[in-house]
């Protein structure tokens, strides 16, 4: 569930493959690559109400606490209803680490589906630093 104007973290707990063992799918939700890199880190979110939709939505990429980059989908004159998606390059020190936040605005009883085709998580290393 959704709080209104409350950054929340996502919390992808399902993993598809994970092959070098760098994200943490059971306690702090977070990418930390373990070797030093460029790395593209990409997600969604499937919004989804039982009452009202939101107006607003922010999706944004952490790095290390802090907003790295931001999707800000604004309409104020109607309601939301689907998914919204990020992605970007990061420099990666290997102690580095990503997160997912969310924050929706004028919504009631709003929350992220859990659906693995809709709302999801990935970072790959594109080269080296």
């Amino acid at each position: 569930a959704l709080t209104n104007g409350t950054q929340t973290k996502i919390q992808y707990n399902t993993e598809q493959w994970d092959t070098d063992s760098t994200y943490d799918n059971s306690s702090n939700y977070r990418f930390t690559p373990g070797v030093v890199g460029k790395y593209w880190c990409y997600a969604s979110a499937k919004i989804d109400s039982s009452g009202n939709f939101p107006h607003d939505a922010y999706l944004s990429l952490y790095k290390n606490g802090s907003v790295y980059k931001q999707y800000q989908r604004l309409d104020q004159g109607s309601d939301f209803s689907g998914v919204i998606t990020i992605g970007a390059q990061v420099d990666l020190d290997a102690d580095d680490y990503v997160e997912v936040y969310i924050v929706v605005y004028d919504g009631v009883n709003t929350f992220i589906s859990s659906s693995q085709s809709s709302t999801l998580f990935g970072a790959f290393k594109i080269i080296g630093a």
